[in-house]
């Protein structure tokens, strides 16, 4: 329960509580330390020049290697303290138009808003995060890279196609997943998760989420909670309300893919099997057969009206 509460209500909590692959990336790909070392190498500096000053007052020598060195280390000084300062300038990152993320960046919050009446479209091909948030009815399509925390509000979608990081959808945010490397995906509020492959080792949704799962490797187990709907589509499909990891039941069956999968169940208040639907693989052909079905009917009938009128 603790594990998915997080996920919806603070993404980042969960990025240091499970898991040390992602704390080593987290580490490999941090830049406070970088950050850290410059200003003390700056401190460094400033105490070597206070001294060296000293030393030429004391002794009567203000000759010109004394003055080369003192020189050199001004230089020194002035190039560590502006590596700093353009460290800490790049610490945050806003986008209100479309924009892109690119291998090498590295920003500790990305924030993106739409400006109306245009929708804002971000595409991260690389680099590293530290939280990233989309918002309004912004879009995020992510093909590689790492994100400690990401989540989607508002209305906002974001599409993963591959990367590695932690994904949380709040408010009405969605979330598709089309691959990727996951430690949590989680939603909550009013929130969708449409997940067709990719790995991740945590699923789940509380409070009214939504999960559409029709593929993937969900590695350790699937969460259920409060209000939340878990629909999951595939051949073969049954449900245990026992066994598994954490005897609180199991779901397996075979993707549309062919590929068999069983997914562990993890416990809710009023229990994760409850919130799961089995939905057979040609009932949701038999949906999308009926939609666009509706979809015709409704434009040939606005088509008869529109004739009609003329």
């Amino acid at each position: 329960m603790r594990i998915y509460s997080g996920i919806i209500m603070n993404h980042k909590s969960l990025i240091t509580s499970h898991k040390p692959r992602f704390q080593e990336r987290r580490a490999e790909y941090g830049k406070k330390h970088l950050i850290l070392w410059a200003e003390t190498l700056y401190n460094n500096v400033i105490a070597k020049l206070i001294l060296l000053r000293r030393n030429i007052m004391k002794t009567q020598n203000k000759g010109e290697n004394a003055g080369r060195a003192v020189k050199i280390l001004i230089v020194c000084a002035i190039l560590v303290l502006s590596a700093a300062s353009q460290l800490q300038a790049a610490e945050n990152k806003d986008f209100y138009g479309n924009g892109q993320i690119l291998a090498g960046e590295q920003w500790n919050v990305v924030s993106i808003y739409d400006t109306l009446p245009s929708h804002t479209t971000v595409d991260m091909y690389g680099g590293t995060i530290d939280s990233l948030g989309a918002y309004d009815q912004s879009s995020v399509n992510i093909y590689d890279g790492h994100i400690n925390g990401a989540h989607a509000g508002d209305y906002s979608t974001i599409n993963a196609f591959g990367g590695s990081m932690t994904l949380a959808g709040t408010g009405h945010g969605t979330i598709n997943v089309y691959g990727g490397d996951f430690l949590n995906i989680g939603g909550g509020y009013n929130s969708v998760i449409n997940m067709s492959s990719g790995t991740t080792e945590y699923l789940g949704a509380g409070d009214f989420g939504i999960i559409n799962l029709s593929g993937g490797l969900v590695t350790d187990s699937l969460y259920g909670g409060d209000s939340s709907v878990v629909n999951i589509f595939g051949y073969n499909l049954t449900k245990t309300p026992y066994g598994g990891r954490y005897d609180f039941g199991q779901v397996s069956g075979v993707w549309a893919d062919g590929v068999p999968f069983e997914i562990d169940l993890r416990s809710s208040t009023n229990g994760t099997y409850s919130h799961i639907n089995l939905i057979p693989e040609p009932m949701t052909l038999l949906l999308i057969g009926f939609g666009t079905l509706f979809v015709r009917k409704r434009r040939q009938s606005r088509c008869l009206t529109i004739y009609c009128q003329q």
